[in-house]
């Protein structure tokens, strides 16, 4: 993507490609103004269309080029706080809504992935939040009874139920969310936007937004070749906001992320490692995530920078490592989405 092969890796080689889109060239008009092509972004897109909104959405690079297309591909409920901390700290009635609209998040995503026939190698067993120590352990404990209190069918599993669960390990316990799951990210980005485009809206990449003017009534955003009039504008840019939409990078905390892939697992050898399909994720600080893909590769995300890396095969393993350099940068409010894992 963007001229560069290596920078969306195993994703960019397995996903559906995305749909045919060209830049804005000339000055029209919407409804609403879209800044980004994520997750965020074009469900915004896909949603107001379908309720018969104009909508014109503009992405300075590629569909999917930030973290909804370079993500381990967990399809978390809730935040990585604690559910009873949101209606704590935004009070009456605004922290269960919001609690209450995470947990139902999952669900969200494979009804759109059903209802758009989205091929993203959907697995819909569940996720495994791997409690690592005793600290851990009282973490997804306490998580768990805040939301089975909520309805949420969740379960602990104690250490030696996790290791079958995940195939080895010495993890202290773990949650299993049964609403949650696992994706190809770049290819759930791409089907998102090839249903906004059948539901009426107009996709423009390589369309930078570079000033926009309010008039009091309806906004202008101009990129350097067109510009887009309307009375809305949802800014979707996540970290990646720039220039005109820096005030939305500057409420983030900026961290190096990377993803890796091992080559498809030999078939005894898959059938130990999460031999239920579910996703996992642990209670560490510096998180890990992993998975398998539909293809038996084992992919491996955390946080920090890896340099240098290209394709290596490591000696007396048989399968190739694949290094999917997802440089860039992941960013996350003080509140942090667990769906981004």
């Amino acid at each position: 993507m963007r001229n560069n092969s290596a920078s969306h890796g195993l994703w960019a080689l397995t996903a559906p490609p995305a749909p045919d889109t060209v830049p804005l060239a000339s000055d029209t008009a919407a409804d609403v103004i879209v800044i980004g092509a994520g997750y965020t972004g074009l469900s915004s897109a896909l949603h107001l269309a379908e309720g018969g909104a104009r909508v014109a959405l503009l992405e300075a690079s590629e569909i999917g080029f930030g973290g909804s297309g370079r993500n381990v591909g967990l399809v978390n409920a809730g935040m990585w706080v604690m559910p009873d901390t949101l209606p704590d700290t935004l009070g009456a009635p605004f922290g269960e809504r919001l609690i209450e609209q995470l947990g139902r998040g999952p669900q969200k995503v494979f009804d759109l992935i059903e209802k758009h026939g989205i091929e993203c190698e959907v697995e819909r067993a569940g996720t495994l939040h791997c409690a690592v120590g005793r600290k851990g352990l009282q973490e997804i404990e306490a998580r768990a009874e805040q939301w089975q209190k909520r309805g949420a069918p969740v379960v602990v599993l104690n250490a030696e139920e996790t290791r079958r669960k995940v195939g080895g390990g010495e993890y202290s316990g773990a949650l299993l969310d049964k609403r949650a799951g696992t994706i190809q990210p770049l290819a759930y980005v791409h089907g998102l936007a090839r249903a906004a485009l059948a539901a009426g809206a107009r996709i423009f990449t390589q369309s930078e937004a570079v000033t926009a003017q309010h008039n009091g009534l309806r906004w202008r955003v101009s990129t350097e070749s067109g510009s887009v009039d309307a009375e809305w504008v949802i800014v979707a840019t996540d970290a990646y906001g720039k220039g005109l939409w820096s005030q939305v990078r500057q409420e983030q905390i900026h961290l190096p992320y990377f993803n890796f892939a091992t080559g498809s697992l030999p078939d005894g050898l898959r059938k130990s490692i999460l031999p239920e399909r579910q996703g996992a994720w642990d209670t560490r600080e510096v998180l890990s995530s992993f998975r398998l893909d539909c293809s038996g590769r084992l992919v491996f995300g955390s946080v920090g920078a890896l340099e240098g890396i290209g394709r290596i095969r490591s000696p007396g393993m048989g399968s190739e490592i694949v290094a999917q350099a997802v440089s860039g940068t992941s960013g996350c409010r003080s509140l942090k989405p667990a769906g981004s894992a």
